[in-house]
């Protein structure tokens, strides 16, 4: 076990005498220290991330090479350097990026929706006439909430006691009825028209209040 740690050590050894290390601190142009920033090499995919105090190290085979530094929120910064098998600082210092819109000019005029579903209501004859015959889903939701229950609703008294049970908090704010359905509709011409319910789901309702529900 000892052997194999001896030729491990040996060979990390090897090869940061091959390599350059290259080190130093990211901060932004107030002097303040940016940590976990990023230092890629650019052209590969080669990186590290910087400490809690901004500072970072890497060792690089001597060449020409040029590092990429990024923080969230600034400018990246790149520099080109080249890497011998001494130390060598490289310090970055970033600016905070800023975001530039062009004016926006907002002008009070009419919806150009309502210009549309004028267009459209006045063809409506001739829509009706393209098809003799259609079939489309229909999903309706119905909802009625209170901010406040009342003591009494449509004549009828109230009971307050069990309310956090139904749904509602103290002051009694809550949804007092809900209801879904999924209908298919069909049309053939000149007037048959064929509604078939596919489900229906109601909730609420409590608090002796009795909601209809039609289709």
């Amino acid at each position: 076990m000892r052997r194999i740690l001896s030729i491990l050590l040996a060979f990390f050894c090897i090869l940061s005498a091959r390599a350059g290390h290259v080190s130093g601190t990211i901060r932004d142009t107030k002097g303040n220290l940016l940590p976990f920033a990023s230092i890629v090499v650019k052209g590969s995919s080669k990186g590290v991330v910087a400490n809690a105090q901004g500072k970072y190290s890497i060792f690089l085979e001597p060449g020409n090479y040029t590092l990429v530094c990024q923080y969230v929120g600034y400018k990246s910064e790149q520099k080109t350097i080249t890497v011998s098998n001494d130390d060598l600082t490289l310090d970055f210092t970033l600016a905070i990026q800023e975001l530039t819109m062009e004016e926006v000019v907002i002008r009070r005029g009419d919806d150009p929706a309502i210009e549309i579903m004028k267009q459209t209501i006045k063809k409506r004859s001739y829509y009706n006439n393209q098809v003799d015959s259609f079939s489309v889903d229909v999903y309706i939701k119905g909802l009625l909430r209170t901010k406040r229950i009342p003591d009494r609703f449509l004549g009828q008294k109230i009971d307050k006691s069990d309310m956090e049970k139904q749904g509602f908090d103290s002051l009694g704010a809550g949804i007092l009825f809900l209801s879904e359905s999924q209908t298919k509709v069909s049309f053939t011409k000149p007037n048959k028209v064929k509604s078939e319910v596919i489900s229906v789901r109601q909730s609420g309702g409590g608090y002796g209040i009795a909601f209809p529900f039609f289709h």
